[in-house]
């Protein structure tokens, strides 16, 4: 169900123009294609706990650490024929724990405005989608040099999260922290998108489960600082004069999302 064999017409165009094996294109569309799969079944992993009305931070907690634990699960899994229904199985459960780690952030978003959860998820697959065909359609190995610059960046980044936390405590930082994020994680998405080219060039038998996987993860990292920002900034908008209680529990809930996010990253 996950599985896919069809590329949309202009993805397939978009990898005929580059120099692009077809074998190295059929693979790009079984990753895509999980891809998609994989938000279809995090949404209603976390639409479960929405309507379960579970505890934001339980989610949190269990879905991070389930999802991890399935990831590993689903790759120490053997690739033989006879357990390809196995791997997708686990992948699926992989893609469901990591919708319900969301479900704190949706739940603040909607309780915001339920347009802001289909503005967030609209936004972070607009900036996804554009920068991993970007990434297809440009030249081979162009963005591979950016890898040192991100992995140097998301050092900093965790320095400085640990340095507002316990020490600066600004938000002026914290805004500046969300904003160099998603640059991060944008960069992320290209990087990553062509180095599971240049990864299935060399292989002969490439795991699209694997990089799927990866591509998923740059997704949710775009989503959860697109949905903060558009978060705090409607907070800010509304003027925040009720409920000083509510806003709190949203700001705890945010610094927990954004700190599982970090440490998914790395």
């Amino acid at each position: 169900m996950i599985l896919g064999s069809r590329a949309p017409s202009g993805l397939a165009a978009l990898l005929k123009s580059n120099d692009i094996s077809a074998d190295v294109q059929a693979h790009l569309v079984r990753v895509y294609a999980l891809v998609g799969g994989a938000v279809v079944v995090a949404a209603l992993g976390c639409g479960a706990g929405v309507a379960l009305h579970l505890s934001g931070g339980a989610c949190l907690l269990a879905g991070s650490l389930g999802a991890l634990a399935l990831l590993f699960a689903a790759l120490g899994v053997a690739r033989t024929p006879a357990t390809a229904g196995t791997r997708a199985a686990l992948f699926a459960a992989f893609a469901a724990a990591e919708g319900l780690a969301l479900t704190g952030v949706v739940r603040a978003l909607a309780a915001a405005s339920p347009a802001l959860v289909f503005e967030a998820l609209a936004i972070a697959a607009a900036v996804f989608g554009s920068f991993s065909l970007a990434a297809l359609a440009a030249r081979r190995r162009a963005y591979l040099f950016i890898g040192g610059a991100l992995g140097s960046a998301l050092s900093f980044l965790l320095v400085v999260s640990l340095v507002n936390v316990f020490f600066v405590r600004s938000e002026r930082v914290y805004d500046a922290q969300l904003a160099l994020g998603l640059v991060v994680a944008v960069g992320f998405t290209a990087f990553n998108t062509q180095v599971i080219v240049e990864r299935a060039s060399a292989a002969a038998d490439p795991d699209a489960l694997a990089d799927a996987a990866t591509l998923f993860l740059d997704l949710v990292q775009i989503f959860v600082r697109v949905a903060i920002i558009l978060l705090r900034s409607s907070q800010r908008g509304g003027g925040g004069g009720g409920g000083g209680g509510g806003g709190g529990d949203v700001g705890a809930a945010l610094e927990k999302v954004a700190g599982s996010a970090l440490r998914d990253e790395l």
